[in-house]
């Protein structure tokens, strides 16, 4: 797969302790992802497309790619679902 997840442009984040702060000024919203999360929305930050990001999750947490791909994609999927992420071909 060769699609980019991409943050929604009207968001702001930072890094705080290892974890990702994610703020939505229009809503006031704020998320807070733990580590690995952050790992995952620094990669998506960076124009990692889903492939890419599979390959790094599955080296620095010794999964299979079939285990990888599927939490991957859960979790993008509850990003995206959250209006945090959006995606691009």
């Amino acid at each position: 797969m060769n699609n980019y997840p991409i943050i929604h442009p009207g968001l702001t984040w930072r890094l705080l302790d290892g974890e990702a702060v994610i703020v939505s000024p229009v809503t006031g919203e704020i998320r807070v992802l733990n580590q690995v999360g952050a790992e995952i929305w620094q990669m998506v930050a960076n124009d990692f497309t889903f492939a890419q990001i599979v390959s790094a999750i599955t080296k620095q947490y010794g999964l299979s790619a079939k285990e990888a791909e599927s939490d991957l994609s859960n979790f993008l999927v509850d990003l995206e679902d959250r209006g945090l992420i959006s995606w691009q071909k």
